[in-house]
């Protein structure tokens, strides 16, 4: 008796050898090519989301020549937030007296 895994890619798994292979009629092929590419792919995607911690690197889908953009942004947006909470604050002050 074989566990389904997923009856869309008609993935089984055995119980008693732990093999995941795809089903056939009562026999399964182990072939783990289609699963080893989208695992592939999801390594690749979770190392972009973890590239995108820093700051100085580029980004897996973006132009090329484009590191370090999030760190010029990050600082410009930063920088004009406290451009306008000190003129905020300014303004507060010299408009109580």
């Amino acid at each position: 008796m074989n566990i389904i895994i997923s009856d869309k890619y008609k993935i089984v798994l055995d119980p008693r050898t732990l093999t995941v292979g795809e089903a056939a009629p009562n026999v399964y092929i182990l072939n783990l090519a289609p699963i080893k590419e989208k695992i592939d792919d999801l390594e690749k995607i979770s190392d972009d989301l973890m590239g995108c911690l820093d700051p100085y690197s580029g980004m897996l889908d973006s132009q090329p020549n484009r590191e370090g953009s999030l760190g010029r942004a990050g600082f410009v947006t930063m920088m004009i937030v406290g451009l306008t909470a000190g003129l905020g604050i300014l303004a507060l002050i010299l408009f109580s007296i």
